[in-house]
């Protein structure tokens, strides 16, 4: 092991005891491989870790290659204000004239092979900003998840803030108020899409710690949606200092419909460089 991560680079240094023991010093180099591959970072030695370090390095080349031709065809190469959510990296990152200024961890759609919604790559305009939205879930998710949550255990939608409304086609439809424990968080961003997707927060905010992070419907989960909020109003001139986190106090739903929309973009790079310059090969999750 520690001849491979030796030739991987990220080997730190030599052993602190016998070279044939695993110290401290080489769990935290192979916890450092497992990161730069998209790994869940625990210093164990698993089957789909020995698979990642017997890729060959020409495979690595490639991917590299293949990234850079990626960002190279990406429409933020003639953008100054952005949004981009790389799917692979689990991020969601704001630009503004060029530079960075926001990277919040993202939840997206299941993976490959388990039946859920896959988020989708796309470019489009973000319109509107929504502070303390009410959520309709979809009639998929109503009766196949919630409405048997609510067989098992009596009372768990009206905790969870919901009630049955009828809506203007005459269907009887769940619908949970805006507050702490609504499924969106505070905020939503919209935008045009062909698959309903939008960005937006979340009550659980342990769910931002995994390192594999895609099970949503296929909307993104943002773990600082009300920060990344506050900046896209602000930076565009949109919105006053403090106005999200105003709004978010005050209980009411607001709605704020942008007058220059702003471009985000869903791509799918699978190599990517820390600022650090650790070079990161992230698992293809959707097998594209």
């Amino acid at each position: 092991m520690r001849e491979r991560l030796g030739a991987e680079g990220v080997l730190s240094g030599p052993p602190t005891g016998h070279a044939d023991q695993l110290d401290d010093a080489l769990i935290a180099d192979l916890e450092g491989f497992q990161y730069s591959r998209g790994l869940p970072v625990d210093g164990v030695l698993s089957t789909t870790l020995v698979e990642e370090l017997n890729v060959p390095v020409q495979h690595l080349i490639q991917r590299i290659e293949q990234s850079l031709k990626q960002w190279r065809q990406s429409p933020t190469r003639t953008e100054d204000t952005f949004v981009q959510v790389n799917l692979p990296e689990y991020m969601v990152e704001m630009y503004h004239y060029r530079t960075r200024v926001q990277r919040q961890r993202a939840v997206i759609g299941y993976p490959y092979g388990t039946g859920g919604g896959r988020t989708r790559q796309f470019h489009s305009m973000i319109k509107e900003v929504v502070i303390n939205p009410g959520w309709s879930p979809s009639e998929t998710i109503q009766n196949k998840e919630l409405v048997p949550k609510e067989s098992r255990d009596k009372g768990y939608l009206a905790r969870k803030g919901f009630q049955w409304i009828t809506n203007g086609r005459g269907e009887r439809r769940l619908f949970q108020r805006p507050g702490p424990k609504n499924a969106l968080g505070r905020v939503v961003l919209r935008f045009k899409n062909p698959n309903r997707i939008y960005l937006h927060g979340s009550p659980d905010q342990d769910q931002f710690g995994k390192a594999k992070r895609a099970w949503s419907h296929g909307c993104v989960r943002v773990q600082g949606i009300e920060e990344l909020a506050q900046d896209l109003l602000e930076l565009t001139n949109e919105g006053t200092r403090n106005m999200v986190e105003h709004a978010v106090t005050s209980g009411k739903t607001v709605r704020h419909n942008l007058e220059q929309p702003v471009p985000i973009h869903f791509e799918y790079v699978m190599t990517t460089v820390e600022d650090s310059g650790v070079v990161r090969f992230l698992p293809n999750i959707y097998r594209l």
